[in-house]
């Protein structure tokens, strides 16, 4: 036990100190520094066959208030000096402890505050960052390092551009460009039969003749791709393109290679061949599969597999009878399910292939993880909604359309008679409402909000697609608009008169003579045509809604329009058609001299 007094450690059953004689009592320093080293089971926990000893605990208040002239006069008629002088040095001692204490608590309350603030802020962090990256992973976007080829059918020249305008390439020859989902990568499939190429920010890699079908990986590393020559040979290669060395797969006489896929890292391959009579009829399809470059596997004689998911859990094939596609299937852990009867002319997957989204007859259906299917809308989908810049691409020589989503839940879909449909939790639908004849429409980057212009003109907002849905009227008689991803800036052209809306302010007129608007990338500078007559007119931007100035040389602009990560403007000028081109702010650079530029 420790003495109070003098500090010195004493034997735990002595009452008085045996170097100052001070009476001790049992303090939890004390308790604490006896027991240092002593395992839980010793520190004041009981066995289960002995009696619970409950620590003694010295009251403080109680020896202050004894501590008066009177009670320590009585108390040194009994002791002697000695006693009270010890007892007084315990009340001085009491003091100090009382004090050191209240300054304690005060740090260890401010410690606890702060400690719970980090622990709070430990745990907010990463769920923060968890719901973050779950709402960025709704959705893909075409990042800044991706590249769009541009070509010129009537020059017979392709060019190669980055994010920011700058020319990377120029082929000469006009070419079919296949570009990996993210844009980062294409193959450039000559017209002509001629050398046809591969593509990035960095390298333009000739291939060789006679590519007649080709896909790329996701990842924009592995190309596989089929040739033949004059004697009708076909032959199948796997490309990696980072060592630029190609792997024969398998080559036939007569046999086409057809629907072509390759994961990513090049390590699963399924492809078709189909066998042609002197007529050129189809006698017969088998389907292959190969992985991690073992030789070709046969899956099946007249089976069409046209697609296979990541995980290669999920196998969608087709039946091949008479000389036609018969049976949609979907093949998940060795058992197939019957999805659809009927020939399909576009089918759509999300971005892991789980889920299958098809038409039959006049509805929409869709099967998720090789599950039975689930009709989702009364008519036949056209396409689905995605923001701006976000991923999705048409496979090559197919009726495939592959989105970059998670999944098709909590989408809009925009169905071929104008209908607009959300589909939610578990694909439940709810019709939002009619488009008008020229579709317009936006969705947030989130998602979860939707712009529209509707059979009546009215410009349209809805709030909260995945819970209330609230639609909101904004404008009428409304002919086009530009939103920045976010929604928190809109610009709506009615009655030629072009309005600015920030949020939930009201709307301003900054032009009355306006048409084909749109919003730069970063969202915040928009961009239109002035007093737009005889296919010429003048161009003008506008900051955050803000008075209208003219754009430096731009006069005379035929044409404006969105490409890649910017806009575009054309005008005539000398007998050339000049095309100018702006990525951020409100200036445009010189892009390039030729004909009309088709994508």
């Amino acid at each position: 036990m420790i003495c109070n007094k003098c500090g010195r450690l004493n034997e735990a059953n002595n009452k008085f100190c045996n170097y100052c004689n001070t009476r001790l009592y049992v303090t939890k320093e004390s308790i604490n520094i006896e027991n240092e080293g002593l395992y839980e089971s010793e520190e004041g926990f009981s066995r289960p066959d002995s009696d619970y000893i409950e620590p003694q605990v010295i009251d403080t208040d109680k020896i202050l208030r004894e501590n008066s002239q009177s009670y320590q006069n009585k108390q040194t008629g009994i002791y002697g000096d000695s006693y009270s002088a010890s007892l007084k040095g315990l009340y001085q001692g009491l003091d100090t402890i009382k004090h050191q204490e209240r300054i304690k608590n005060k740090q260890l309350s401010k410690k606890s505050i702060l400690g719970i603030f980090l622990a709070l802020l430990i745990i907010a962090v990463p769920l923060i960052f968890i719901n973050i990256i779950r709402k960025e992973q709704e959705f893909s976007f075409i990042p800044r390092d991706a590249i769009e080829i541009y070509v010129n059918h009537n020059e017979s020249e392709a060019f190669v551009f980055n994010t920011k305008g700058d020319m990377l390439n120029k082929v000469e020859k006009v070419v079919y460009p296949i570009y990996s989902p993210d844009h980062t990568a294409a193959v450039l499939l000559a017209m002509n039969g001629t050398i046809s190429y591969y593509v990035n920010a960095n390298q333009l890699i000739e291939l060789q003749n006679s590519l007649n079908n080709c896909i790329i990986s996701e990842d924009g590393k592995y190309l596989l791709y089929s040739t033949s020559n004059a004697m009708n040979k076909f032959s199948l290669y796997l490309y990696e393109v980072e060592k630029q060395n190609k792997k024969l797969i398998d080559e036939y006489d007569n046999r086409r290679f057809e629907m072509l896929n390759v994961s990513s890292g090049g390590k699963t391959i399924t492809y078709v061949t189909y066998n042609y009579s002197d007529d050129s009829k189809i006698i017969d399809v088998e389907s292959y599969i190969s992985k991690n470059g073992e030789k070709p596997e046969l899956m099946g004689k007249n089976i069409i597999i046209f697609a296979i998911s990541k995980d290669d859990k999920n196998r969608y094939t087709f039946d091949y009878k008479d000389g036609t596609p018969t049976m949609l299937k979907v093949a998940k852990e060795g058992e197939s399910i019957n999805l659809s009867s009927k020939l399909l002319n576009m089918v759509n997957f999300n971005r892991d292939y789980s889920e299958i989204m098809f038409n039959e007859g006049e509805a929409t259906y869709i099967s998720s993880k090789g599950n039975e299917r689930q009709k989702v809308a009364d008519s036949l989908v056209d396409k689905i909604l995605i923001p701006k810049k976000g991923i999705s691409n048409l496979r090559t020589n197919s009726s495939i359309m592959l989105y970059s989503i998670k999944s098709f839940q909590n989408k809009v879909i925009l169905c071929k008679d104008k209908t607009l449909v959300f589909i939610g939790d578990n694909y439940e639908s709810t019709k939002i409402g009619i488009t008008q004849d020229v579709p317009l429409t936006a969705i947030a980057k989130g998602g979860n909000d939707l712009f529209y212009i509707d059979s009546n003109r009215r410009l349209i907002k809805v709030s909260d697609l995945s819970g209330k849905c609230n639609q909101q009227s904004l404008a009428d008689k409304v002919d086009s608009f530009a939103t920045s991803d976010d929604f928190s800036q809109l610009y709506y052209i009615s009655g030629n008169r072009l309005y600015y809306k920030k949020q939930e302010e009201k709307a301003i007129m900054i032009n009355d003579n306006a048409s084909n608007v749109y919003i730069n990338q970063d969202g915040d500078t928009a961009f239109f045509l002035q007093n737009y007559t005889a296919g010429s007119g003048t161009l003008l931007y506008s900051i955050a809604g803000s008075k209208p100035e003219p754009v430096a040389d731009g006069d005379g602009v035929s044409s404006i329009q969105e490409w890649n990560y910017g806009i575009i403007y054309q005008k005539f000028f000398n007998g050339t058609n000049t095309v100018f081109y702006n990525s951020k702010g409100k200036e445009f650079t010189f892009l390039m001299d030729g004909s009309y530029i088709a994508n």
